[in-house]
């Protein structure tokens, strides 16, 4: 008996067709992207840098503006505390439901 690498595809292709097309069924293809999609989830994007440069050109602040914003910060302090730990709480939590949905 000779062993041959393209054989299968023929019997794996008829089984496929039969399976997505044969009858066509729209909550099995919701249910075959939802999969897709949760195999996907967590993985990176593959791109982590900003475009443009560094540089300082567009800024419209002055140097008369600084301690402004620095008193500004220092009354709402509670509040800027209050909402960057609310942020940083969401985050993890999202970030535990994406990491325990892509190991499923």
């Amino acid at each position: 008996m000779k062993i041959s690498a393209i054989e299968p595809i023929s019997p794996a292709w008829d089984k496929m067709v039969h399976i997505l097309f044969k009858p066509f069924d729209f909550k099995k293809w919701l249910v075959l992207g939802f999969c897709a999609f949760l195999a996907r989830c967590g993985e990176g994007s593959g791109s982590s840098g900003s475009p443009g440069g560094g540089g300082n050109s567009g800024s419209s602040y002055t140097e008369h503006s600084v301690p402004e914003m620095k008193a500004w910060i220092h009354e709402h302090l509670e509040i800027i505390i209050l909402v960057g730990s609310a942020i940083f709480i969401v985050a993890i939590l999202l970030t535990v439901l994406i990491t325990w949905l892509s190991s499923r």
